[in-house]
């Protein structure tokens, strides 16, 4: 027989051996290449669902009547997740949740009763939630709403992440018992009405659709009514109901009815499964998951609906008046508004760059009346931010303090109707530079910095009603006789001097008699009724508030303001009626004349200084010694600074100064808006936009288990909102 020969055990084991190199050499790369494979497909997935509702979200608010402000609370959805210590932790996520409002629809008066009836069968449709139709036009905001917002696939569950094996920083697993079918964070789209029709009593009723929302008007605070849209934990039936809600009528049962009613009515627009929209910061080095100092995990919404955010923006004065219009001085008026160009500010900053006052204080353009130059950047800013308290200060930086105001507490007094915002926002600050006060309060609805204030803000005593805070010239004007009277003239002459009177009327008639005595040189005094002549006048700077405790107003030299004026066209005189007639002496409005020296002042008229003006040389030109051309340094028993220079300054007010035609007996009212910017103070503004919505959707789709991170990829998109609504 012929010996068979076998291979040797030896020999088996070699074969199997390179066997073995050679699948691995072969069916690893295999197996790896599906990974990569699977992994590109969620990347392809997940870029091509972003895109996808990107587009979705920017065509529905291009195309809605309204999008409500999503700041704050309104824009936030409530998360559960373990903290540092795996318990349970409420989070809320900014900018989680949009609102969006379709044109209305359809006619709302067509239904039976409660039920609407549908325009394609003409019959009664107790299905239909709200009218359908065409828009109404004009376009307006319809009874339903459209929510983009974040919350569990299941919300009666916990929240279940099986792809990922997150660490605490002190050792083990973030997620405990993480297998099974995954519960995620998913982004839902609904459409809901806001209101239903009811019957109450045998009537339909038009009310709150408390399927889905609360109602406002039942809460324990009766400045709110409407829909409680602000509400973050609306898909939460863990967290229960208002105490008020339990007793309303048409109400849910409780709250997991409410989150049925909403899952009812939502879609998830990502996907049910592998697609997570709330990402937790987490050390790539070791994989651990970040904490904050209260053991709340650090995470972050990967939906966000946010407005843009414009740095900086030098914002654009308004100006009430042109250069060579209205006043001899219009180009030292400066902006009483400063618009942006976006509105609906949220966490805005204001920056502002006040121009200098001169060192020193001369005649013309060295003058109070002077434009002043812009401030050197480099030398600091006064800044308008949130406070340590919550509140807006305005406080300096980068080189000089300037005056607190606090706006915050401006905007809220003002808000709530308190007497005298301003002067209460002034005293909660330290009056330290005035020359640099810069008060300003910004307008996030509307996008401007407000820069000037209502005289009636300024004052002390809060018994006076709101008309009666102005200023008044306090005093009847008093008999003016004129120097053709005999028993008048001597005591006009030798009597006390022009300070000291009882009335416009009386100071304007020793004036008259005592003219030429008053200047240095009797012989160069000017003419009674030209330029510099006798005037019938009046200077808020000098008169007190009526009836609030002798408050002298901010125009006043005692305060020291530099820069206050008074807003162009904000100006109400009102004084005895000089015109004879039937209504002689009784209360009118005066009427404003161009501040040009060639246009006289006639009765039931009247000029104003709404800025200071150049002052002339009063040396050189009359021979004036010890001149003081420092605008907060005023002497009003002195001719030359309580006649003369009172002219050029920011509050003076001319009246009909003709000769024989004394003003009647009555009190003189002035009402006026006060400002303290000038042309070259800058504003820069800081802030987030509502009006520009910016739609960031980061997509984290888990392919496998043995990939151990998600695929990422984040698509952003920016619509413009034409009309925000809070």
């Amino acid at each position: 027989m012929r010996a068979r020969r076998a291979f040797t055990l030896i020999e088996l084991i070699t074969v199997m051996a390179v066997t073995a190199i050679l699948l691995t050499i072969i069916v690893v790369p295999v197996v790896q290449s599906f990974n990569l494979t699977r992994a590109g497909q969620g990347f392809a997935d997940a870029q091509s669902k972003a895109r996808t509702l990107i587009a979705r979200v920017q065509r529905e608010v291009n195309n809605a009547a309204a999008v409500r402000d999503n700041t704050n609370l309104a824009g936030m959805c409530a998360v559960h997740l373990p903290g540092l210590d795996r318990t349970d932790r409420r989070l809320l996520l900014p900018f989680s949740k949009l609102d969006i409002f379709p044109p209305a629809q359809g006619d709302p008066g067509a239904r039976v009763g409660t039920a609407f009836i549908d325009p394609d069968t003409g019959k009664v449709d107790p299905t239909l939630k709200a009218p359908k139709g065409q828009a109404v036009l004009p376009v307006g905001a319809g009874d339903t709403m459209v929510r983009y917002f974040v919350a569990l696939r299941d919300p009666f569950s916990p929240y279940n992440n099986p792809w990922v094996t997150y660490k605490n920083p002190g050792g083990g697993t973030w997620l405990a018992g993480t297998s099974g079918q995954d519960n995620l964070y998913v982004l839902y789209r609904a459409e809901v009405p806001v209101y239903k029709w009811v019957n109450i009593g045998g009537t339909p009723t038009r009310v709150v659709n408390s399927d889905y929302f609360y109602d406002l008007d039942r809460d324990a605070d009766p400045n709110t009514s409407g829909p409680g849209y602000d509400d973050p934990d609306f898909m939460d039936p863990s967290v229960a109901y208002p105490a008020y809600a339990t007793a309303m009528p048409y109400d849910p049962a409780n709250k997991g009815a409410m989150v049925n009613n909403w899952l009812r009515a939502a879609r998830i627009v990502t996907e049910i499964s592998r697609y997570d929209m709330v990402l937790p910061e987490v050390n790539k080095s070791n994989g651990s998951v970040l904490f904050d100092a209260s053991g709340n995990p650090v995470v972050s919404s990967t939906a966000r609906f946010q407005p843009t955010r414009v740095s900086s923006e030098p914002s654009k004065g308004m100006l009430a008046v042109r250069s060579g219009e209205e006043n001899d001085n219009a180009q030292k008026i400066g902006p009483d508004v400063y618009s942006t160009e976006h509105a609906s500010w949220a966490n805005a900053t204001v920056q502002l760059w006040p121009s200098r006052v001169p060192t020193t204080w001369g005649a013309g353009d060295a003058s109070a009346g002077a434009v002043r130059p812009a401030a050197d950047p480099s030398v600091g800013s006064l800044v308008l931010r949130p406070g340590v308290t919550g509140s807006l200060v305005l406080s300096g930086v980068g080189g000089f303090t300037g005056d607190f105001f606090d706006a915050g507490a401006y905007m809220r007094m003002k808000s709530a109707g308190a007497a005298y915002p301003f002067t209460k926002a002034v005293m909660a600050g330290a009056s330290t530079t005035p020359d640099l006060f810069l008060p300003v309060v910004p307008d996030p609805r509307s996008g401007k910095v407000l820069a000037s204030f209502p005289i009636q803000e300024w004052g002390t005593d809060e018994s006076v009603a709101w008309a009666n805070r102005v200023p008044s010239s306090g005093a009847d004007p008093g008999l003016d006789t004129g120097p053709a009277v005999t028993p008048a003239d001597a005591f006009y002459k030798s009597g006390p001097d022009w300070y000291t009177f009882t009335g416009i009327n009386e100071r304007y008639a020793r004036l008259w008699n005592q003219w030429e005595g008053l200047w240095p040189n009797p012989a160069q005094a000017p003419a009674k009724e030209g330029p510099f002549g006798v005037k019938r006048s009046i200077y808020l700077g000098e008169y007190p508030q009526w009836g609030s405790g002798n408050t002298m107003g901010p125009l006043s030299p005692g305060f020291g303001f530099h820069r206050a004026s008074v807003t162009p066209g904000s100006d109400e005189v009102y004084g005895p009626d000089q015109t004879p007639g039937p209504n002689y002496g009784r209360l009118v409005r005066y009427t404003r004349v161009p501040n040009v020296e060639s246009i006289p002042v006639g009765p039931n008229q009247y000029k104003i200084n709404y800025v200071d003006r150049k002052e002339p040389d009063w040396a050189g030109l009359f021979g004036f010694g010890g001149v003081n051309y420092d605008p907060k340094v005023m002497n009003f028993t002195s001719f030359l600074s309580g006649v003369l220079q009172e002219r050029y300054r920011a509050g003076y007010i001319e009246l009909n100064s003709r000769f024989g035609e004394p003003i009647p007996a009555g009190n003189i009212f002035v009402a006026y808006r006060f400002q303290f910017t000038e042309p070259n103070d800058a504003v820069a503004v800081s802030y987030d936009s509502s009006e520009l919505m910016e739609v960031v959707l980061t997509i984290h789709n888990y392919p496998q288990t043995t990939v151990p991170y998600p695929q990422i990829v984040t698509v952003r998109g920016t619509v413009a909102v034409r009309n925000a609504v809070r």
